[in-house]
């Protein structure tokens, strides 16, 4: 079979694409197009040019590949450590983050270029210097293999967040309605979210906050709205379809959720209606 690295035999797109993979990860195609045409030609210089065996030529692309790539992931680490500054509070407590967590997050964050995505490593290892503990590496790794629109979507659900007292969960009650659907959030897209590890979702269930007592109140960025327990289902208000999975609860707190006025005006609505308000 021919080498996919003939460039004299292979179509514009292919060579296109060798080329290209080689600016990500460094020269891996001209060493073996130098030597296909020292072969073809058969001359003197063949031995000036190339004058390596076959397993010398290897170490040498092997040894460009890992220098290009080792460039590459110091730039990242160094961007998303510098982004990071801005957001240390002035409490923050570098030295009581744990060494073996540092080293799992540079492990993962090191082969993130995406500026976005840099942004969202750089909002966790801040977050983790101010308050030492609050992401687990299973949430690095979740994170490790998210596309820039899955951080995208989470961000559009995050808008969709009620808080109360130390927890958090998306609101939502039925994702055919027009607040949601103009909003991306559909069946599809709450699927998804589960399947990458954000949410739990399920349509048949109703989740809640439990263990609800007067004075009971939910918060939704400026607002703090106050609720009547009294008709709460064994001390259970009822948040909806979806609810955030440790690692979603976590990734939320370094979100920066638009506010949606007129999700907020629905949902007081909605629980005016239920005699909640």
């Amino acid at each position: 079979m021919n080498s996919i690295v003939d460039l004299g035999k292979i179509s514009k797109p292919a060579t296109e694409l060798i080329r290209q993979i080689s600016k990500a990860i460094g020269t891996i195609y001209e060493p073996t197009h130098i030597r296909n045409v020292a072969k073809a030609k058969v001359d003197a210089k063949k031995i000036s040019e190339i004058g390596k065996t076959e397993l010398e030529l290897i170490r040498i692309r092997a040894k460009a590949r890992i220098h290009h790539e080792e460039i590459i992931q110091q730039k990242n680490i160094e961007s998303i450590i510098e982004k990071s500054i801005n957001h240390l509070s002035s409490s923050a407590s570098p030295l009581n983050v744990d060494v073996d967590w540092l080293s799992y997050f540079f492990d993962k964050a090191k082969l993130i270029s995406d500026q976005e995505m840099q942004d969202v490593w750089s909002k966790i290892l801040a977050d983790e210097a101010n308050y030492p503990g609050n992401f687990r590496k299973r949430t690095l790794n979740i994170l490790s293999q998210f596309e820039k629109n899955d951080a995208t979507l989470f961000a559009t659900l995050s808008q969709f967040t009620w808080e109360c007292e130390k927890e958090s969960a998306p609101i939502i009650w039925d994702y055919d309605l027009d607040i949601f659907k103009q909003n991306d959030i559909s069946f599809p897209t709450l699927g998804h979210l589960e399947d990458i590890g954000l949410i739990k979702f399920n349509i048949t269930t109703q989740y809640g906050f439990n263990n609800c007592e007067n004075p009971f109140s939910i918060r939704y960025f400026q607002h703090s709205i106050a609720l009547d327990t009294g008709k709460f289902l064994n001390g259970i208000f009822k948040t909806g379809i979806a609810t955030y999975t440790k690692a979603g609860k976590e990734l939320y707190r370094i979100c920066a959720p638009d506010y949606n006025e007129e999700y907020f005006n629905s949902c007081l609505s909605k629980w005016k209606s239920e005699g909640l308000l």
